[in-house]
């Protein structure tokens, strides 16, 4: 496990400093250490008082972890005065960590000054220079840059002055801007953006602390730096958008929204299929009765069902609807005698009709909100979507899970465009709900589509076409468990 030291402030109220610090650490998936240089008294609302702990006390707890443990990225924040940044530069010096990532901490969130006027000076000689990536906002980019920053034009100059001062790169954070919430990265030769919608919310207590420790547990994981910053933005904006109302001022973020819906989340939520229950997506049967390997639909759901598959989608494109209704009755009955999921595509009534678990829906069909609305928040909705721009505008509208595709090209629909890795990468980063990759998936290429970090595999050809259904499915299920390269 990859282990991220933090060294910054205390906050009682747990919404910034260490305390975020460690919880955004716990969220990546690394080990979370830390050492307080300064004991804060503040809650939502306001800085009670703070109490700084001594040059010598913040020496031996960088020792304490540093002589012990393999310290895999560093992330600074609160840093009040000078004699605490003599201490924390020469321990940085002296120990060398791979990363270093800074927060150069000038204010709280209400305003509150945490960094004495005389010390920024002291910030830009002695901290700055040891900074791989430092991220100030606005306010703190001033300061640091000497210019008033009023556009994203500015943002990019501050930046490139901050990185001339002696750091790695520079994100200047546009939190305090107006419009969109944009970054702008200088890495000492490019210049990035990293655009998101500006969420309407107070609660932002900590995010600050939340981004920088977010790039710095990236950067452990072996991220590269664009890759790194982009990541954290998305999480920051997760955060935001499932923010906490605690306290009476700025409420915290949410940093665990994702694994408490998707992880454990499930547990505890009874047996409907919606609100981000526990459901298996890891293959995804969609029926087509023209490439069938067996006699009738049932006999071929069954096997499949008994090959592995944990969810399946009937799609009758031309049926009329008594008949898909039907259908839809006796695949019901296989489905429910082996607990899978059953999904309709696209037709909402049928769904309805015969109580199953959810509907899928296409670009061109019923729009998501309205299809939610019918549906209800206790019935599954899928949605089939080919770019980030869709899959994105899908999860706002109120989609449970995605199918992106298609991945390659496929005769099951021959005019559908092909989705790159690389969108299905950036899709899975950027949405918090399921992604099941869909369209030309065989058990020769399932472990590319695994190694993007997708829930699941939807396929037809590959397991409803086979002469032996149940066979082409274990094979397909057991990718989900040996067929996913090392990372």
């Amino acid at each position: 496990m990859k282990k991220v030291l933090s060294i910054a402030g205390s906050d009682c109220s747990g919404g910034a400093g260490v305390q975020a610090d460690l919880k955004t650490c716990s969220a990546h998936g690394v080990f979370g250490m830390s050492v307080i240089v300064s004991v804060v008294a503040e809650n939502t609302s306001r800085v009670i008082d703070f109490e700084n702990v001594s040059p010598e006390m913040i020496g031996k707890q960088m020792d304490a972890v540093f002589e012990d443990i393999e310290v895999d990225a560093v992330k600074i924040g609160m840093l009040p005065d000078p004699k605490c940044m003599e201490i924390v530069a020469k321990k940085i010096r002296q120990y060398g960590p791979r990363y270093v990532v800074t927060d150069p901490v000038m204010y709280a969130k209400n305003g509150c000054p945490l960094m004495e006027t005389t010390a920024i000076d002291a910030l830009i000689q002695r901290i700055l220079p040891l900074a791989d990536v430092l991220t100030p906002n606005i306010p703190e980019a001033e300061k640091i840059a000497d210019m008033k920053i009023t556009s994203v034009k500015e943002m990019e100059e501050a930046a490139r002055k901050i990185q001339a001062l002696g750091c790695g790169a520079v994100v200047v954070k546009g939190g305090h801007a107006v419009g969109s919430a944009l970054d702008v990265l200088f890495d000492g030769r490019n210049l990035y953006h990293f655009d998101a919608p500006r969420i309407a919310t107070s609660n932002t207590h900590g995010t600050g602390c939340t981004f920088s420790s977010a790039i710095a547990s990236h950067l452990a994981l072996g991220v590269p730096l664009k890759e790194a910053v982009g990541l954290a933005k998305e999480y920051v904006s997760m955060a935001i958008a499932h923010s906490l109302s605690i306290g009476k001022g700025h409420g915290p973020t949410h940093h665990f929204y994702d694994l408490y819906r998707h992880g454990l989340g499930s547990l505890g939520k009874g047996s409907s299929f919606g609100e981000g229950c526990g459901i298996d997506y890891s293959l995804y049967l969609v029926t087509d009765r023209t490439r069938m390997g067996a006699e009738t639909l049932q006999e071929a759901v069954e096997q499949a069902v008994l090959g592995g598959v944990t969810m399946v989608q009937l799609r009758e494109k031309d049926a009329e609807a008594v008949a898909f209704y039907q259908l839809a009755v006796e695949v019901k009955k296989v489905t429910e005698g082996y607990g899978i999921p059953l999904i309709i595509n696209d037709r909402i009534d049928i769904a309805m009709a015969v109580d199953a678990a959810g509907v899928h829906v296409g670009q061109t069909d019923l729009p998501v909100n309205v299809a939610r609305k019918i549906l209800g928040k206790d019935k599954l909705l899928g949605v089939s979507v080919s770019s980030l721009e869709e899959a994105v505008k899908a999860e706002t509208d109120g989609a449970d899970y995605l199918g992106v595709g298609a991945m390659l090209p496929t005769k099951t629909k021959e005019d559908a465009a092909v989705v790159s890795l690389d969108e299905l990468r950036r899709i899975r980063k950027a949405v918090h709900i399921p992604v099941v990759a869909i369209g030309g998936i065989r058990k020769e290429n399932a472990a590319l589509f695994w190694n993007c970090g997708v829930d699941g595999l939807a396929v037809v050809s590959a397991v409803i076409a086979q002469k032996d259904i149940r066979q082409a499915a274990l094979e397909l299920k057991q990718t989900a468990l040996f067929g996913r390269e090392d990372q």
